[in-house]
């Protein structure tokens, strides 16, 4: 979260094409640490590139329910 407040980062870019699935342990402190920091840090959109396993996607779509209230602004895409 340094560069993204030292770079002024508004935008962020998550390639999880490779991406496993997410332990509930790691959905859980995704919700709670890391986007919280994230978005206090200025991140205002995210584009997903969604993972190709049908579980992993299962593991952001749990995750990023939980985001859903809040000022992020998010897109999915299949490719980068």
């Amino acid at each position: 979260m340094e560069l993204v407040k030292k770079q002024r980062a508004k935008n962020w870019l998550a390639d999880m094409r490779k991406m496993g699935v997410v332990s509930p342990e790691n959905q859980k402190w995704s919700n709670a640490d890391w986007f919280p920091r994230a978005i206090a840090a200025g991140i205002k959109k995210m584009a997903l590139v969604v993972p190709s396993s049908t579980l992993a996607q299962m593991s952001v779509d749990s995750i990023m329910g939980q985001v859903k209230g809040t000022d992020l602004e998010t897109a999915y895409f299949d490719n980068v």
